[in-house]
């Protein structure tokens, strides 16, 4: 038979690693917390009641022109922006994306597409 010393022993330890698995599946929570792509009006509407991160994201939109296609992930502790850029005179209009930080307000590029001339079609 088990004596209760040995008893208490074991609860003790199941008990920690039951609460280290669920730290290890919070952990991967937070670090993989990703919304599906919406456009800014749509996160800034969304935000009213965060209004620091409404003011960022407004500021961030209000550095492109109109025409300028702005879709937002959030993250845990940031947002990715991708701005895609209308086409002008026989060239894609380019694109970039940045990373936002939540808390900083500063922005990091993560990547950047040129604009590229787009080929000319023929219908045969």
């Amino acid at each position: 038979m088990i004596s209760k010393i040995s008893l208490i022993v074991l609860i003790i330890f199941f008990s920690i690693i039951i609460k280290a698995q669920n730290s290890m599946e919070n952990e991967t929570k937070v670090n993989t917390f990703i919304v599906e792509s919406i456009s800014i009006d749509e996160i800034i509407k969304l935000k009213e009641k965060e209004k620091q991160q409404q003011t960022l994201l407004i500021e961030f939109k209000n550095k492109y022109q109109k025409d300028d296609k702005i879709s937002v992930k959030e993250f845990q502790t940031y947002y990715e922006l991708t701005i895609d850029h209308p086409s002008k005179n026989d060239y894609t209009g380019g694109a970039e994306c940045y990373k936002l930080d939540k808390k900083s307000g500063k922005t990091n590029m993560i990547w950047h597409e040129h604009p590229m001339k787009l080929p000319k079609l023929e219908l045969e």
